[in-house]
């Protein structure tokens, strides 16, 4: 923001908070190079829980990814393409951003990785596994939106809790999930009765109750005033650093 170093188009990866940019057509491990050191931690290790443990977090590597939409408009004809070619790597257990300006495909990216669109080509990769082809509910990833997405007739608890009512395996109890995000005191509420950074909480710890591998968050800080926006940051940052969950932020 404000940095004339930064190009008007495209996407560009902001890596550790450290102000370094980098063209995502370059692996984003090779740029973190003597920056982090990694740690590997079994996933879904039942001695760990949401205060003392983190789970595994999941490389992500996007080859070629591109996503072309049909134009809409009656004089437009053929297709628009949003993500062109994309390429980059992200090391696991790290927090990175996506900065570029609006329409440059950041949405579109993240919406690919956790399975809501198809890519016209290309692969993603979580690990060595290739997810491009796999259902959103089988790829271990926890998104949280732009507008939270929050149910108005469900309780703070019961928004935590929804996500586990189809999930085969291991979660977080929900308790610990709460004492994370530090809303433990607002689980009889409903999202009408909270502040927007306290329903950011609960989207948060909805999106980390099913222990995901890969952490997706679409402009969480967006409708937030300036205050919430840089606290809220923080605590994003800390939680990342507790769970070791693969974050990619918007």
């Amino acid at each position: 923001h404000g940095d004339s170093s930064i190009p008007s188009g495209g996407i560009y990866i902001i890596i550790d908070g450290r102000h370094r940019l980098v063209n995502a057509s370059r692996s984003v491990g090779a740029a973190r190079e003597n920056l982090v050191t990694k740690k590997k931690i079994r996933y879904n290790n039942t001695d760990q829980n949401a205060f003392t443990g983190r789970c595994c977090g999941m490389k992500i590597r996007l080859q070629n990814l591109t996503k072309r939409f049909p134009n809409r408009g009656k004089r437009a004809r053929g297709e628009m393409t949003a993500v062109e070619n994309l390429s980059f790597e992200i090391p696991d257990g790290t927090l990175v951003g996506l900065l570029g300006p609006s329409g440059c495909g950041k949405t579109t990216t993240l919406n690919m990785i956790c399975g809501l669109e198809k890519p016209t080509s290309g692969q993603i990769f979580f690990g060595e596994e290739d997810v491009t082809a796999l259902p959103p509910e089988l790829r271990g990833v926890g998104m949280v939106f732009q507008n939270y997405a929050l149910y108005p007739h469900l309780t703070v608890l019961q928004n935590i809790l929804f996500p586990l009512e189809n999930l085969k395996g291991e979660a977080r109890p929900s308790l610990e999930t709460a004492a994370l995000v530090q809303i433990e005191e607002l689980l009889d509420r409903r999202p009408k009765e909270l502040s927007g950074g306290q329903q950011q909480r609960v989207a948060i710890a909805r999106a980390l109750v099913k222990m995901p591998r890969v952490l997706l968050l679409d402009e969480p800080l967006s409708n937030l005033d300036a205050r919430l926006r840089l606290q809220t940051r923080e605590e994003i940052c800390k939680i990342q650093k507790k769970t070791g969950i693969t974050t990619l932020f918007v």
